[in-house]
């Protein structure tokens, strides 16, 4: 993957955003800081953490890692370009990731967010546009969730 890819446009191809999600902690700082991104923190979770990476105000990428440091294979992607959230949706069916559902999460902003579900056999993806301008691809394990409540002990889930 190129430093240049994000570095010019904020844009990247959807076989680099499933590269990125592949990443471990210290291979992801390194692409982040070498396209010119800053480190925006870490957010600690109960079973989780996350690293912020942003651009400017209008690209920012956040990673999940487990308390161990150890990637979850989870990224989000935030940008306020609608062109390349159309892009990254449209091309992930040629990765073979089929459409699922749209549902909308109350929890989500007061009902305003419509989340939109592809999945592949390993990897569920989700695309939602918020109503402040930013629009945000998800991805990671089908079963995280799932799985991080079991490995944390937690049955009742």
């Amino acid at each position: 993957m190129t430093s240049s890819s994000i570095a010019q446009n904020n844009y990247f191809s959807f076989s680099q955003f499933i590269q990125l999600s592949k990443m471990n902690v210290n291979e992801f700082e390194n692409w982040a800081l070498k396209n010119g991104m800053s480190f925006e923190g870490i957010k600690y979770w109960d079973y989780f953490n996350t690293m912020k990476f942003q651009k400017n105000n209008n690209c920012v990428i956040t990673i999940g890692i487990n308390k161990n440091g150890t990637p979850l294979q989870v990224i989000t992607y935030q940008t306020t370009d609608r062109n390349t959230y159309l892009k990254l949706k449209n091309e992930c069916t040629n990765f073979g990731y089929k459409f699922i559902e749209s549902r909308n999460l109350p929890e989500a902003l007061n009902d305003k967010v419509v989340f939109h579900i592809f999945r592949s056999n390993t990897q569920e993806l989700s695309f939602h546009a918020y109503p402040n301008g930013f629009f945000t691809i998800g991805i990671g394990p089908i079963d995280l969730e799932k799985n991080l409540w079991l490995k944390n002990g937690n049955l009742n889930r």
